[in-house]
C-alpha cells in the first residue's frame, strides 16, 4: 500500500512530493515537502507507505529535458530535504507542485512520469500516467486546508493615493 512514482521517460527522474502534515509549524500552510527521489528509466519507487486513499498530494518532477509540473509553488533545496512548505532558503529554487487526489477506495496510487502521448493511453485505476507540462500558469496557489473560523481583521486605510492624472500630450 501507498503511492508510487514509476518513470517512464528515457532519463533519470528526480521527484520531491507534499502531504498534509498538521504537526508543521513554519508558516500557516501544513503540509510538509520532501525530496529527492531519484528514478532510473523504468524504475518504481515507492514513496509514501500506507493507505493512500482519500488522501492529497502535491508532486513536482524533472529530468535533462523535461518537468512534470502544477500551479502550487514552493521553494526547494538541491539537497535531500524534509520541510514544511513554507520553508525556503536563499539558494533554494522556486518550483511548482501539481495537486492529485487519490480516491477513497485505492490502496496504492502510482503516478507514471511519461514523454509522449503514446504511452499516455495506458491510464488504469491505480496508475496515473501524466505528460511533462506544457504551460506554466501564472496563478499563484498554495495548498489549503479548511481554514475554519479565522481572527476579525480590517482593512488599513491610511497612506492611500490616487494615482496622477495623465496629461494630455499636445
Amino acid at each position: 500500500m501507498g503511492l508510487y512514482f514509476r518513470n517512464l521517460s528515457n532519463s533519470t527522474a528526480y521527484v520531491a512530493y507534499a502531504y498534509y502534515d498538521p504537526t508543521c509549524t513554519d508558516g500557516d500552510t501544513k503540509w510538509t515537502k520532501l525530496g529527492w527521489f531519484r528514478l532510473a528509466p523504468g524504475q518504481k519507487g515507492q514513496v509514501w507507505s500506507g493507505y493512500a486513499g482519500g488522501r492529497t498530494f502535491y508532486y513536482y518532477a524533472y529530468n535533462s529535458s523535461s518537468e512534470w509540473s502544477g500551479e502550487y509553488p514552493t521553494q526547494v533545496p538541491e539537497n535531500k530535504f524534509t520541510w514544511c512548505w513554507d520553508t525556503g532558503c536563499n539558494v533554494c529554487t522556486t518550483v511548482k507542485f501539481k495537486k492529485i487526489n487519490v480516491s477513497w477506495y485505492r490502496l496504492d496510487q502510482t503516478i507514471s512520469l511519461t514523454s509522449s502521448v503514446g504511452q499516455r493511453k495506458s491510464t488504469s485505476g491505480d496508475n496515473i500516467m501524466v505528460l511533462p507540462t506544457k504551460v506554466k500558469s501564472r496563478l499563484r496557489k498554495i495548498p489549503m486546508k479548511s481554514a475554519g473560523k479565522l481572527p476579525k481583521g480590517k482593512p488599513i486605510l491610511l497612506n492611500r493615493t490616487s494615482l496622477p492624472k495623465k496629461r494630455n500630450s499636445r
